[in-house]
């Protein structure tokens, strides 16, 4: 089998992961729970934010066919991205609601940003 080391040992339980503080892993376990708020996850390169977002996804339970993936810092025309966004969110999801996960998003312009805004708030209602 090959697989990336990185996906071989990503957290696969809220137990794998490491917290900074009980607190941490309180709010974590209350959106597992209850569902995840629009959530931003800033810190240092390595320090586990792209797992911790697949981590809740995973504990909930949400089909591959409701979450996306983007690395922001590859997407360089807003067309592009915004593309890929409305053909994801505008359609009907498999669950509850479709996830969009934006890693590195210190690499999007201004525009590129509003632009962003904009579609997230149109669609944020599109549920069954």
């Amino acid at each position: 089998m090959t697989e990336l080391w990185i996906e071989a040992h990503r957290p696969q339980t809220v137990e794998d992961y490491v917290f900074k503080n009980p607190g941490q892993k309180e709010t974590v376990l209350h959106w597992i729970e209850n569902g995840p708020p629009h959530c931003l996850f800033e810190g240092k390169a390595g320090t586990g934010k792209t797992s911790l977002a697949y981590l809740i996804l995973k504990m909930r339970d949400v089909s591959p066919g409701d979450i996306m993936f983007i690395n922001a810092s590859r997407e360089r025309r807003p067309e592009d991205l915004q593309d890929k966004i409305i053909n994801f969110a505008s359609t009907w999801p498999l669950g509850d609601f479709k996830y969009i996960i934006l890693d590195e998003c210190d690499a999007l312009t201004p525009l590129m940003q509003k632009i962003l805004r904009g579609e997230l708030e149109k669609y944020h209602a599109v549920s069954l």
